[in-house]
């Protein structure tokens, strides 16, 4: 909970203060990067989760069908491919609070000043 609170609610409130500062001439650059980051870490999140690791199986069960040489080269570099577990790293769950954040700030803050 503490590196939530530092690493994405500080930098969401400065930004937003600064907002709030300038009178809203921020809201809109603002705006846009809370979008990107928020589709951004999304986006990663799901590809994460492996929700399309259903259709690169398919993928690669018809390539692997399609002949029996590149069965066989197919079979050889799947088996050099496997590594171990990658590093659990939050990076993108962190982008996509802080993408929410500076979205609803930046509504809140043109609601305000609007």
């Amino acid at each position: 909970m503490k590196r939530v609170l530092t690493r994405c609610l500080a930098p969401a409130v400065l930004l937003l203060t600064a907002d709030f500062v300038s009178g809203g001439k921020l809201s809109d650059p603002l705006f846009l990067l809370g979008a990107a980051l928020f589709f951004a870490g999304g986006v990663v999140q799901v590809v994460r989760a492996g929700v399309f690791d259903g259709f690169i199986r398919s993928f690669k069960s018809f390539r692997r069908q399609s002949s029996k040489v590149e069965a066989y080269v197919s079979g050889m570099t799947d088996a050099e491919e496997v590594s171990g577990p990658a590093k659990e790293t939050d990076a993108f769950r962190l982008a996509v609070i802080l993408g929410g954040l500076l979205i609803c700030g930046t509504g809140f803050n043109g609601i305000y000043l609007y």
